[in-house]
C-alpha cells in the first residue's frame, strides 16, 4: 500500500486544522495515524435509506484531511440502489464507497475495505444497529429514514429499517457521525462539550424527542415539485441543499444558482459535492465553478436550473444576463423573488445581501 501524503493532506485540512477551534478541540496529534471503520448490517445495507447514509458519510470522513488517515469500508457487496452515489458508482456497496472516498481524499488518505479479521481502529461508525460487540475505542451508530435522524450510543439505536426516497434524514445523521468523529479525534478540552448519547430528531419540525417512536415523521410528495427557487452560495450549504434534493429523486422545478467562486484546496474539507477532479492546477486552469457545479447535480435530480457565475449583487443588476427563462426575468424585472435560499456569508456591509430566510 502506498504511503499517504501528509503535506498535502495537511494543506487539504487547513481550514479545520487552524487555529479557530483550538478553544473547544485539542491539537492535532501529529503522530498519530487514525483509522476510522464504517459498517452496517446487510438489512440496513439493502435500504435506500441506509446506503444514503453510507454515502453521505464516507464523503464527508473522506474531507477529514490530516484527522483521520485511512478509512474502512466494513459492508456487504450488495447492489447499488439508484440515485445514491452521486459521484463514485460502482458495481457494487463496498465498491461505490471506496470509490467514492478515494475521489475526495485523493493521495490524503488511504480508503480500502475493511479485513475481515476487523484490526484494531480508532474509531467506529455503524449505519443501523451493531452486529459485533467488538468494536474501536470509540463507537457512534447512526440512523435515518424519510425526516428522521438519529445518533447516540449503539445500545441505544433504534430498531427500525429505513423507509422511503427522501435522503435529508440519512444525509442528517451522517453528518452527525462525522461531527462525533471529529470531536473524539481532536479531543474534546474539559467543560467545552460532549458526545451524543442519544438524539432522536425529526427535520420535519426540528424537534428532538425521547424515542424515535415519538418523532414526526411528516411527509414527501412523489415528484417533488419544488417552487421557483434562487439558491446564492453554491459552497458547503448550497452544495448540501442540491446533494439531499438531487440523492431523493423525482424532484421537479426550476431554480437559479448564484455564486462566483471556483472550487480550491481550501474549501475541498466542506464541500460535499467536490472532487479532487474539480480543483484547480494553475491561474489558467481554475477549479470548476462553484455554481456550475451545483447546478449540474441539481439538474440530474430532475430540475431546470440556471447557473450564474457571480455574486448576488452582481446578479441582481446584470441586465445583460443571457438563457434566463423570460418568466423568470420578468418576475425579476418587478423584483419578484417567490423562495431565495441564501446560503452565502456575506463579508461586506453590501445592502444587496439577502439574509438567511428572506423572501422577496
Amino acid at each position: 500500500m502506498n504511503r499517504i501524503d501528509l503535506d498535502r493532506a495537511r494543506l487539504l485540512g487547513d481550514r479545520h486544522l487552524g487555529p479557530d477551534l483550538s478553544d473547544r478541540l485539542r491539537p492535532v496529534n501529529a503522530d498519530a495515524r487514525n483509522v476510522v471503520r464504517v459498517s452496517a448490517s446487510p438489512a440496513v445495507a439493502s435500504t435506500l435509506g441506509g446506503q444514503h447514509a453510507l454515502w453521505m458519510l464516507v464523503n464527508l470522513l473522506a474531507r477529514q484531511f490530516a484527522v483521520v488517515h485511512e478509512l474502512q469500508i466494513a459492508v456487504p457487496p450488495l447492489p447499488v440502489q439508484p440515485g445514491v452515489a452521486l459521484f463514485g458508482g460502482a458495481d457494487n456497496l463496498v465498491h461505490a464507497l471506496v470509490r467514492t472516498g478515494g475521489l475526495v481524499a485523493g493521495a490524503a488518505m488511504h480508503v480500502l475495505p475493511a479485513d475481515e479479521n476487523g484490526g484494531p481502529c480508532a474509531a467506529d461508525v455503524v449505519v443501523g444497529r451493531a452486529e459485533k460487540k467488538s468494536l474501536g475505542d470509540f463507537t457512534v451508530s447512526v440512523l435515518g429514514s424519510g425526516w428522521l435522524a438519529f445518533a447516540g450510543r449503539p445500545e441505544n439505536t433504534p430498531e427500525f429499517l429505513p423507509v422511503g426516497r427522501n435522503a435529508i434524514g440519512p444525509y442528517f445523521a451522517a453528518c452527525l457521525a462525522a461531527g462525533e468523529v471529529f470531536k473524539y479525534l481532536r479531543g474534546l478540552r474539559e467543560g467545552k462539550g460532549r458526545y451524543i448519547d442519544a438524539l432522536y430528531l425529526s427535520l420535519w419540525d426540528f424537534e428532538a424527542r425521547a424515542t424515535w417512536e415519538a418523532l414526526t415523521e411528516g411527509e414527501w410528495r412523489s415528484p417533488l415539485v419544488v417552487p421557483l427557487f434562487w439558491l446564492i452560495g453554491c459552497g458547503a450549504v448550497g452544495q448540501a441543499v442540491a446533494a439531499a434534493i438531487t440523492a431523493s429523486g423525482s424532484v421537479r422545478g426550476y431554480g437559479t444558482t448564484i455564486d462566483g467562486e471556483n472550487i480550491d484546496l481550501k474549501n475541498l474539507n466542506r464541500y460535499p459535492l467536490a472532487t479532487q477532479a474539480d480543483l484547480g492546477i494553475s491561474r489558467d486552469h481554475p477549479g470548476v465553478s462553484k455554481s456550475e457545479l451545483t447546478a449540474a447535480f441539481l439538474r440530474r435530480g430532475g430540475l431546470e436550473v440556471y447557473a450564474y457565475h457571480g455574486r448576488w449583487p452582481e446578479y441582481a443588476s446584470d441586465s445583460n444576463r443571457s438563457r434566463q427563462r423570460d418568466d423568470v426575468r420578468a418576475l425579476e424585472a418587478r423584483y419578484r423573488y417567490p423562495m431565495v435560499l441564501s446560503c452565502e456569508i456575506d463579508r461586506t456591509s453590501n445592502p444587496c445581501k439577502v439574509n438567511p430566510g428572506q423572501v422577496l
